[in-house]
């Protein structure tokens, strides 16, 4: 897993286009009564969670847009590392390595609407979950703010999901609805 997360980071550095670090905060609540989990006697308490990342990411693409605006849509490809730390509970933090691709397109002067698809891979003892290994499938729509030439805020609500997806026979999985703000630094814009 390092080997390719090193990969990812070297193809992504050469790449052209701007390279992009992004610094996101997230805190969650659980989805389903049945991510309620079971713990301490049954006593069936919510885990609300923090969720933090950060992320190295490149330009993949863009174009401009003629209306509503003149500025660029386009895509660009995060990969990173994460922490899932539980509120309240005694389930130990889960960490993990992840990779997104984010579609943005321009709603005005500054700002992007955006949709941001998350696939990654989890470590961590969540007794729950039935084993130390698991993935992560989510994801975030929210709103990119240019605040400057090179640095961007962002807010964004989202969807975090754990399973094992039955590599251990006890998977009852966790969903969480995030509600997340960003900072973003762009380095490298390309001269036009």
């Amino acid at each position: 897993m390092k080997c390719m997360a090193i990969l990812l980071t070297c193809l992504m550095v050469s790449c052209a286009g701007p390279t992009l670090v992004r610094v996101e905060y997230g805190y969650g609540e659980p989805v389903y009564a049945a991510d309620y989990l079971n713990t301490n006697g049954g006593s069936g308490q919510p885990i609300d969670l923090h969720y933090g990342s950060v992320k190295l990411g490149k330009t993949m693409w863009e174009s401009e847009v003629e209306e509503p605006t003149e500025a660029p849509a386009g895509v660009d490809l995060f990969i990173g590392g994460f922490a899932a730390m539980p509120i309240a509970h005694e389930s130990n933090n889960l960490y993990g390595f992840v990779v997104t691709p984010r579609f943005r397109y321009p709603v005005k002067a500054g700002v992007d609407y955006f949709v941001a698809p998350d696939l990654g891979l989890a470590w961590g003892d969540w007794n729950e979950q039935g084993g130390e290994f698991n993935f992560l499938v989510g994801g975030q729509t929210g709103f990119l703010i240019e605040m400057s030439a090179n640095t961007s805020i962002s807010l964004s609500t989202g969807l975090f999901h754990i399973s094992n997806a039955g590599v251990v026979k006890n998977n009852p999985g966790y969903n969480a609805d995030l509600f997340m703000v960003g900072f973003e630094v762009k380095f490298g814009e390309d001269d036009e």
